[in-house]
């Protein structure tokens, strides 16, 4: 008997608890409010300033704003506050042009990836058509095989090195100097007077420091051909043929520079009206065909100064890679 009533009332108290509950649920319903978790409250209250100037914005603003467009935008303002030129939002206009068919030539092998970060796996998202990607049967939805790290390798350290380096103002900065005509950005490459400077005239030299140069299509590794201001010579530029070093500023007959690059020759003869100090070297040899440089001069203990600062940033930035 005594079993019978304990039963009996544990499921009286169960079928009043889900009453209970019930009820207090349509009352919630009724009274156009819904109980969340703390942490879901606290998440939503991020956007209440949001909230508070989009109403005041319908209320008073004096024609009827375009809650759309300015929601877009405001996600837009969102990803802004990250920093970060590769993190940006597609509305939905802008999502269905990516995603449309383009005419014209593909380059590369033709296929658009997404990343996953979770897991490092990489996945193609778009093929497009008679391109190298289409004839090797590659598909939509096909996960690219992504070589494992080094035994003991932790990507998460990579990261805390781009973060660390994202803080020192010095790598946010170029380190070859520019200079900026209309939107066009023109390396300034700091070169050293010499060695063979005294075969140009005050005027040649003036001119060689002061002239704009463009890259001409026949430069290579070899060099980078400069066709701009003629530099004068006192008696020609022909010289008796001496070495060669990687940034020596050769000047043809033609008064036209020539900088050597990675695969120069080891004797030239024409005089070397300067030579390039090694941390522009990495500028010159980005530029194309048609884009635009510039000289200016320092001196031998300030070119010796800027490579040690450039050597010791790069050893700093090597360390934060390789050492937690």
């Amino acid at each position: 008997m005594k079993k019978r009533l304990l039963i009996f009332t544990v499921i009286l108290t169960l079928l009043c608890g889900t009453l209970v509950a019930y009820q207090a649920l349509g009352d919630s319903r009724r009274g156009g409010t819904v109980t969340i978790s703390r942490e879901e409250y606290d998440r939503l209250a991020q956007y209440a300033k949001l909230d508070e100037v989009l109403q005041y914005i319908q209320a008073y603003y004096y024609q009827e704003p375009d809650t759309d467009a300015m929601m877009d935008m405001a996600v837009q303002g969102l990803l802004a506050g990250l920093e970060d030129t590769y993190t940006f939002y597609y509305d939905t206009e802008s999502w269905s042009d990516l995603w449309s068919e383009e005419e014209g030539e593909y380059t590369g092998i033709g296929i658009q990836l997404l990343g996953d970060y979770r897991d490092y796996s990489v996945t193609i998202t778009r093929v497009f058509r008679d391109t190298p990607a289409e004839a090797a049967g590659l598909r939509k939805g096909d996960v690219l095989p992504v070589g494992k790290a080094p035994a003991g390798y932790d990507f998460t350290r990579a990261a805390r090195a781009a973060r660390a380096l994202a803080e020192k103002p010095w790598l946010l900065r170029p380190r070859t100097a520019h200079a900026f005509l209309g939107d066009q950005v023109i390396p300034l490459l700091r070169a050293v007077p010499g060695p063979q400077d005294d075969a140009f005239t005050p005027e040649g030299l003036r001119t060689f420091f002061t002239g704009l140069y463009a890259v001409t299509p026949d430069s290579n590794r070899m060099g980078v051909k400069l066709s701009g201001p003629a530099a004068e010579t006192k008696r020609g530029s022909d010289i008796l043929s001496d070495g060669i070093v990687e940034g020596s500023v050769q000047i043809s007959a033609n008064g036209q520079p020539i900088l050597m690059l990675a695969d120069h020759q080891t004797t030239g003869g024409y005089a070397k009206i300067a030579t390039v100090i090694e941390p522009d070297l990495s500028a010159a040899a980005q530029l194309r065909p048609g884009e635009t440089a510039a000289f200016r001069p320092v001196d031998a203990q300030t070119a010796v100064r800027l490579c040690r600062e450039t050597a010791q940033q790069l050893r700093h930035i090597k360390e934060l890679i390789c050492h937690d």
